[in-house]
């Protein structure tokens, strides 16, 4: 481990001052991402314990319907952002990412107004019931805070302002205790509606709280740029987004098999026991956060050196995941009547899987970071879809075969199915830039 962290630490360091830099963002990166899976782990916390099995079943559905659709907008803009804010003039950077999120919230206000006339008209001809709409509304609100809020942590990354970002989940951290307080002082009872609305309301002030601290110039955003970055964004956002719906069928494949052959109860119990491994998947992800821009950075000046660097990160994102898995199956016995209580009990097995399924799971983001630098969108989106089907198939066969422990295991095979995959579109990219002598064109058009 100690020489792992030496080579990832020599990656970095090309000139004076700039290994501080980076292992100062990634403590601040460490911390920040602490507060926000922590704040996510103590509602999950709280809800696993007054809601029902099924009711935390349909609540994980609910949010897992919501950040299928931040997948969209997130790979669609705030992914392009990051990747192709290097190649801009540092005076136009804060103007790039005013536009963009001017482009964010319009896609917010589409998404949602595309959704009311298809719920009212429903609750007028009663094809759904009034608990049925009333979440559908929910969702949406969920979505569109958490995008909005994501779009200034992933502006705080990219301007190596990381300790903003801390500070939009902090304010995410105090509204979200804030309104439990509430719904405990006025006792109306938690159900998966109120939960879900606790869920976006706290997601929303973090969001009104990094439009304050980032200061970007809107009233300088026009139409005619809007339009130049909102194409920009879609040349390879196109593929970007296609391939996150295909991740999302992948990440929440047990939830469709679950809850076809086993119901809410089964999403409910599988949501429980993955509440265990949560910590670590959040700060996988945040680390990643910290990796991409700076390897799109070095993607400009040394391809080679850049592969060698996401190497490396996915090597300890590994690293990571199985430190982890043996601290938690060793205190497993202790752990879990603390976190979840007495409603989840013979869970171990199942445990036991999602810690495979997070070490794999892990390895995997690295190289997938590493595509996303190197703007491989359209081949990623293809990848996608493989993993999907795979995933999707194998989920499906091993919970029909198996049970709740078979669901996470066919998460797992599709993981392992798409590294191999990867590691081509690794080397694609490798041999299509070593057919190239001009360093500049080689980065300003995205390739396929």
């Amino acid at each position: 481990m100690r020489q792992l962290l030496k080579d990832i630490h020599s990656q970095y360091v090309s000139r004076k001052g700039s290994a501080g830099s980076f292992w100062k963002a990634s403590s601040v990166s460490a911390i920040n991402q602490g507060v926000s899976s922590g704040t996510n782990f103590f509602l999950s916390l709280v809800l696993v314990r007054v809601l029902t099995p099924a009711e935390f079943g349909l609540y994980g559905i609910g949010i897992a319907a919501s950040i299928f659709a931040c997948g969209f907008g997130d790979s669609l803009f705030l992914t392009q952002m990051v990747v192709h804010s290097p190649d801009k003039k540092p005076e136009n950077r804060p103007i790039y990412a005013a536009s963009i999120l001017t482009a964010v919230s319009l896609f917010c206000l589409i998404v949602i107004l595309a959704l009311i006339p298809g719920l009212l008209l429903a609750d007028c001809f009663s094809l759904l019931s009034v608990f049925q709409v009333h979440f559908a509304f929910a969702v949406a609100a969920a979505f569109a805070s958490f995008v909005l809020k994501d779009f200034f942590v992933r502006h705080a990354y990219n301007i190596r302002q990381e300790t903003i970002a801390l500070q939009v989940n902090l304010v995410v951290a105090v509204s979200m205790a804030f309104l439990l307080s509430v719904l405990f002082f006025w006792k109306p009872g938690f159900n998966v509606l109120n939960s879900l609305w606790i869920y976006s309301g706290s997601n929303g002030v973090g969001a009104l709280f990094g439009y304050w601290r980032s200061k970007l110039p809107l009233r300088k955003v026009r139409w005619p740029l809007l339009k130049s970055d909102f194409q920009e964004a879609w040349e390879g956002g196109r593929w970007a987004s296609i391939a996150s719906l295909a991740y999302q069928f992948r990440a929440y494949a047990y939830m469709i098999a679950t809850g076809i052959l086993i119901g809410p109860v089964g999403v409910g119990m599988l949501n429980a026991s993955r509440m265990l491994i949560q910590p670590v998947a959040q700060m996988t992800q945040a680390l990643s956060m910290v990796f991409i821009p700076r390897l799109a950075s070095e993607r400009q000046q040394d391809p080679g050196k850049m592969l060698r660097t996401g190497v490396l990160c996915s090597l300890g994102l590994l690293v990571l995941a199985l430190i982890y898995s043996l601290v938690l199956l060793l205190a497993y016995d202790h752990l879990v009547p603390l976190v979840l209580g007495g409603k989840y009990s013979n869970l171990k097995t199942v445990t036991i899987f999602w810690c495979f399924y997070i070490c794999v799971s892990s390895f995997r983001l690295g190289l997938e970071v590493t595509c996303l630098a190197f703007k491989k969108f359209s081949r990623l989106m293809q990848a996608g879809f493989v993993g999907a089907v795979a995933t999707i198939t194998a989920t499906y066969l091993m919970c029909r075969g198996f049970g709740l422990w078979g669901a996470v295991m066919g998460l797992s095979i599709g993981e392992c199915a798409l590294i191999p995959i990867l590691w081509s579109v690794l080397a694609f990219g490798m041999k299509t830039l070593g057919h190239r002598t001009e360093p500049a064109r080689s980065m300003s058009a995205v390739e396929g």
